[in-house]
């Protein structure tokens, strides 16, 4: 059995995300969303991603916050920032 790679994009910006979600999906990748630092935690935590595409500067918990939620629940998951 052939498992796609799931990537995370995290950002406020839901435009941004549906476009990168469509690039990544276009590429083979299984594309998940979350528009904030709470909730890509939650992702993380669900869903298991191999890894997170987060902007910085995101409403309520900063992306900055939200990776160090994130390495305390899983340290090795890379996170693009």
């Amino acid at each position: 059995m052939n498992e796609k790679t799931k990537v995370l994009v995290v950002d406020d910006d839901r435009r941004k995300v549906k476009t990168v979600c469509d690039i990544l999906k276009v590429k083979g990748f299984d594309a998940l969303q979350a528009y904030t630092g709470e909730e890509a935690v939650e992702r993380v935590r669900s869903d298991g991603p191999d890894c997170v595409l987060m902007d910085i500067r995101i409403p309520g918990m900063s992306g900055v916050d939200a990776l160090r939620m994130i390495k305390d629940i899983s340290p090795d998951l890379p996170v693009v920032l």
